[in-house]
């Protein structure tokens, strides 16, 4: 039973499956800013559900994120950047994906606000 899909509010962050079957998630993680623009932070997240509702094959995971954002100034003010590097493991024995399912994702986005009116 899943009671919150936890992609919708930072969809894209990780591979690990977080809305499996009867699936239970964490996560807790701090940032760090070190300057008013730069700001860097660490998540962890560990998940324990099943694949399906046959329930035949159990997930269990666990991920780690290295965030870095940094807010544009001078003549780039506005033009915001964040970098999330991401490392995760799986283990789902007996699962047709494979046993254990290594995952290394990079997301890097630009973002700008633009005023049409």
């Amino acid at each position: 039973m899943t009671l919150v899909d936890t992609d919708l509010g930072f969809s894209f962050d990780q591979s690990i499956d977080r809305n499996g079957d009867d699936m239970f998630s964490w996560q807790i993680g701090g940032f760090y800013q070190w300057t008013d623009n730069l700001t860097t932070g660490l998540a962890v997240v560990v998940t324990d559900g099943y694949e399906d509702s046959s329930r035949r094959v159990e997930i269990e995971g666990t991920g780690a994120n290295f965030i870095v954002q940094h807010k544009g100034y001078g003549a780039l003010e506005g033009l915001d950047t964040l970098l999330i590097l991401n490392k995760a493991i799986e283990y789902r024995q007996g699962s047709a994906l494979g046993d254990e399912l290594d995952y290394y994702d990079i997301k890097l986005s630009f973002t700008y606000p633009l005023s049409i009116f």
